[in-house]
């Protein structure tokens, strides 16, 4: 055994196959966000409310904090999904996991300039955004120190609760999603 060899604590990753090499509550989550969804959409159907065509009228109105909010909001919805349902711990994984971190961290610092729930100062989502800004850099390291298991709830908790359940909420009536899809 060489000096090298027995200064290493953890043993490096191994990539992880599978449809979503995740924890069973994940696809949980991911479900009951799903169904949650549909029985929203159908409430609002029967309101009498229609789907259609995005109004992009509303969001070119829009300053560029909230355009720029959006654009890496997508990129990190598309990256993360990617992430998520693809093998874990390969030259792919961590290229296209910088790129989200990168995102995700670009799409909170963004939503400090967005005030529409408090135009006068910061909002309970901001709070999010504080957590998002600390806990995707510190998912990082914790993928740097072979720490796999915390590195993947940090992850998972960023995907389920950062883009899906906060991208759930811009879709409450009055607020900009709502108004370009449904208004």
């Amino acid at each position: 055994m060489t000096t090298e060899d027995s200064l290493s604590i953890t043993p490096k990753a191994q990539p992880q196959t599978g449809p979503i090499a995740g924890p069973l509550a994940l696809r949980i989550a991911l479900a009951l966000i799903g169904v949650a969804g549909l029985i929203w959409l159908m409430g609002l159907l029967r309101a009498g409310l229609h789907v259609h065509a995005p109004n992009t009228a509303l969001l070119a109105a829009q300053p560029f904090a909230v355009k720029f909010h959006l654009v890496t909001v997508l990129a990190a919805f598309a990256i993360g999904g990617v992430l998520m349902v693809g093998i874990k711990g390969d030259a792919l994984h961590r290229a296209l996991g910088w790129s989200w971190v990168i995102l995700m961290t670009s799409t909170a610092a963004a939503s400090f300039f967005i005030h529409g729930f408090n135009p006068h100062g910061f909002s309970p989502i901001h709070a999010l955004s504080a957590w998002v800004v600390v806990a995707a850099p510190f998912g990082l390291y914790l993928a740097r120190r072979h720490q796999v298991a915390a590195h993947r709830r940090m992850m998972t908790g960023l995907f389920l609760f950062g883009l899906l359940v906060a991208g759930a909420f811009t879709f409450i009536p009055g607020r900009l999603m709502f108004q370009m899809f449904f208004g």
